[in-house]
């Protein structure tokens, strides 16, 4: 071969090299492009779109809303202890949560972790109440977990439906005015080294029409299976404490009669019941004929390891304003029998507060 032809050769070949590397650096461009629009949210492809969704669904944690209520109460409610100004009226979000997994998710409990977002205004849900005010007692007895209320601390492997109530204060006019609604979900502590910290984060579009406008705090258990059951269960305790005190002032009484009696009685009467009562434990117990009426079967239906304590302490009240009765009429007094029912009324009285402080 020739000088001149070695020379044609080697020119060729150094030609084509750098026209390949221009075709590879073209190409990474090009790749680079791709991942700059999917990391900062510029559009994405149909198969970009499905693979942010599996990826979600191989998740072992989620979370389920199951009711937004925005509150605006009864005329029988003495809302006074809430403190809310002229334009202020809660919120209250339900929602389930759910791990399927095996580790344990620490939560965090900030008043941020779940952001209500309606039209412009970003709201944080309450972390604490006014002592007692009405939403206070209701959230310490309504059996859900709450940043108000009863805490999650650690969302456990395996645990389902751990039903939660988030309450916060808005603006009227963001519901009267409404345009757009979302709820933002990031509930894993900043303290959880062990699991990823996107794994309890969720967001939540919702339109107005699932907005339920609600008279009764209690109004937010239509998300149960048996919601009438449920909230005759939950409010066996303000039941039990207003009878209570009314069996002190009862006992003070010098003419005690059948009105007194029927008074002792009526927050346990099944057959013709006037109304119910919230579950709500505030100092003006709440009494409507719009709540459920009494019936202890729920209690057995809902809670059957309270449903003993439950009628112990209906029947023995019973009888005992029924002989406190016979004793007025006709001097007729068993003072060892009624002494008796005093000590089983009380001792099922500590049962069910014991039961509802843990449950």
């Amino acid at each position: 071969m020739t000088r001149k032809k070695f020379y044609d050769v080697v020119c060729v070949i150094i030609v084509s090299l750098i026209l390949a590397a221009c075709s590879i650096n073209v190409h990474t461009d090009s790749d680079n492009n791709s991942v700059d629009k999917k990391y900062n949210n510029e559009e994405k492809t149909d198969e970009e779109m499905k693979s942010s969704a599996e990826i979600y669904e191989d998740r072992e944690t989620s979370i389920e809303v199951k009711g937004i209520f925005y509150f605006e109460p009864d005329s029988s409610i003495n809302m006074e202890e809430d403190e809310l100004n002229a334009m202020e009226r809660y919120m209250l979000i339900t929602f389930d949560m759910n791990n399927t997994g095996r580790k344990n998710i620490k939560i965090g409990n900030s008043n941020d972790d779940v952001k209500l977002i309606i039209n412009t205004n970003t709201y944080c849900s309450e972390y604490s109440l006014p002592w007692d005010s009405v939403m206070n007692s209701f959230i310490d007895n309504c059996g859900y977990y709450s940043l108000s209320g009863k805490k999650l601390d650690i969302l456990y492997g395996g645990q389902k439906d751990i039903r939660n109530v988030w309450v916060y204060k808005i603006n009227k006019n963001d519901i009267e005015n409404f345009q757009s609604g979302s709820i933002a979900f990031d509930m894993v502590s900043p303290f959880d080294d062990e699991n990823k910290k996107d794994e309890l984060k969720y967001d939540y579009d919702f339109q107005e029409n699932e907005i339920r406008k609600i008279g009764f705090p209690d109004d937010i258990f239509s998300v149960e299976d048996n919601p009438d059951d449920y909230q005759i269960a939950r409010s066996l305790l303000p039941r039990t404490k207003k009878t209570q005190e009314q069996m002190l002032v009862i006992e003070k009484y010098s003419d005690f009669d059948e009105a007194t009696a029927t008074m002792g009685f009526m927050y346990f009467e099944e057959e013709k019941p006037l109304w119910g009562v919230s579950c709500s434990t505030s100092k003006s117990l709440i009494v409507s004929d719009k709540l459920p009426k009494y019936n202890h079967e729920a209690i057995e239906r809902i809670y059957p390891e309270l449903a003993y304590a439950e009628e112990d302490y209906r029947e023995a009240l019973k009888e005992l304003l029924d002989r406190m009765l016979l004793y007025k009429q006709t001097g007729e007094y068993d003072k060892e029998r009624i002494d008796l029912l005093a000590e089983k009324i009380n001792n099922s009285y500590e049962k069910i507060v014991e039961w509802f402080e843990k449950n």
